[in-house]
């Protein structure tokens, strides 16, 4: 890819056709950034107001409150009994990528998943 293209007002850098772009990239970022912390807040606020998990109506709209409880198999494993470990523990397969990349570069190529460019600002 060359590092400049012809235009109607003549020669632009990729530089100069980039910048626009990058700019309007973070100041969108930064747009979600604030929107994302008063999202945090006004959550936070519904769940001081609120006795507990249920759907409340407000201004036309369901407020849906419910818990947020997930999982954690590493709290669960120091206190399962040893009778029943057998019965509800399993164990995982994994490849690791590292060694399997030093002996088997062709598995490994053929293991990626591939998409879009990532895109980030520094």
């Amino acid at each position: 890819m060359t590092t400049s293209q012809t235009t109607q007002q003549g020669t632009e850098t990729l530089e100069q056709r980039l910048a626009p772009l990058a700019t309007q990239l973070a100041d969108v970022q930064a747009a979600i950034a604030d929107l994302t912390e008063r999202e945090k807040g006004l959550k936070a606020a519904i769940r001081d107001l609120v006795p507990g998990s249920d759907s409340y109506a407000a201004a036309g709209l369901t407020v849906v409150v419910s818990t947020n409880n997930r999982f954690d198999a590493a709290k669960a494993l120091p206190l399962i009994p040893d009778a029943l470990r057998p019965l509800v523990v399993e164990t995982v397969e994994t490849v690791n990528k590292d060694r399997l990349k030093a002996l088997a570069p062709a598995i490994f190529e053929q293991a990626q998943n591939v998409g879009d460019y990532r895109i980030s600002l520094r």
